[in-house]
């Protein structure tokens, strides 16, 4: 089919879709940013131009999609000659001024290597040391106060009214009355009965009733033990008579030697810029001014994109 740019700007605005593609490199990066801008200035700059690279297409959203790969297709072709042509539009005022026709810079290197060796005999060191002591008594004396201590001990029981009852029966069964009447001669010492007699007067029972009622009271023991207060004394002494403690060490080294090794690296850069005289101040006012009357960097890409895809078609 064939697809005028305006369609095909019109159907990636409304879809959301970058016009020119988001082709994924340094001097791209700006337009990606700002392609709402830069996709219409490409539409008003060719907006009657018909793309012939789409004649396969059945209908606008295959065309679309044939014609963003293509165009990210071409800007990966040409992706080295871009970037060095972005790094020309991008250069910084601190690098190139515009008066300036001279910018060298020289880079010097100075590596110094310095290497000492000292070399030492055997020897030995030897240190001794005396530590005397004086005698030492140690006296550790410990005493433990103890104050008055007294002890109290209460106790209170209580009784509550108490009635008892006792009750006594005692049986006694038959009684007897019994009488007997002895006789004795005036001669004689002994007594020989006279009559005897036993009355019966019957059984008999006994019984004792008896109730014994105590009041309620308040039993209380205490009692009190008290301590006079005491002193315990505990005293231990230790003594130990004058002594000496030597030390020697002695320390023996072979022969040694210490290798010292400097290394010093020094870089120094130079840079060294402005006008030599060979032209004038004017003439490289000139020269700036053409350059930048003639270069566009974007204006360049959008019309070698143009002489890639796009013809004009009068209806």
């Amino acid at each position: 089919m064939l697809a005028r740019v305006k369609k095909i700007y019109d159907y990636c605005k409304d879809n959301d879709i970058k016009m020119l593609s988001d082709f994924d490199a340094d001097f791209w990066e700006v337009y990606i940013q700002n392609s709402d801008y830069f996709d219409r200035l490409f539409r008003n700059s060719y907006r009657e131009f018909v793309a012939f690279n789409l004649k396969d297409a059945v209908d606008i959203e295959e065309a679309v999609e044939d014609w963003v790969f293509d165009i990210a297709a071409f800007l990966k072709a040409n992706e080295k000659r871009y970037a060095e042509l972005w790094r020309l539009q991008v250069i910084s005022d601190v690098d190139y001024s515009i008066l300036d026709n001279y910018n060298v810079r020289e880079t010097h290197i100075t590596d110094n290597d310095k290497e000492s060796t000292n070399v030492f005999g055997s020897k030995t060191d030897t240190k001794n040391s005396t530590l005397s002591y004086g005698q030492v008594t140690e006296t550790d004396t410990n005493s433990y106060v103890h104050g008055n201590k007294s002890e109290s001990d209460s106790e209170t029981i209580n009784y509550d009214d108490e009635s008892i009852r006792t009750q006594t029966e005692l049986n006694v069964g038959t009684q007897h009355n019994t009488t007997e009447n002895t006789v004795s001669a005036d001669n004689v010492s002994t007594y020989s009965p006279k009559d005897f007699r036993d009355d019966i007067s019957g059984t008999r029972q006994d019984s004792t009733d008896t109730t014994e009622t105590r009041a309620a009271r308040e039993d209380t023991k205490s009692g009190t033990h008290t301590e006079a207060s005491y002193t315990d004394s505990e005293s231990k002494s230790h003594s130990t008579g004058q002594h000496s403690d030597t030390v020697s060490n002695s320390n023996v080294y072979g022969a040694q030697t210490n290798t010292h090794t400097t290394t010093e690296d020094e870089t120094r850069t130079v840079t060294r810029k402005g006008n030599i005289g060979v032209y004038s101040a004017s003439r490289l006012l000139s020269e700036h001014k053409d350059l930048w009357e003639c270069f566009n960097f974007y204006k360049l890409i959008f019309d070698e994109i143009a002489d890639n895809f796009l013809r004009i078609i009068y209806d």
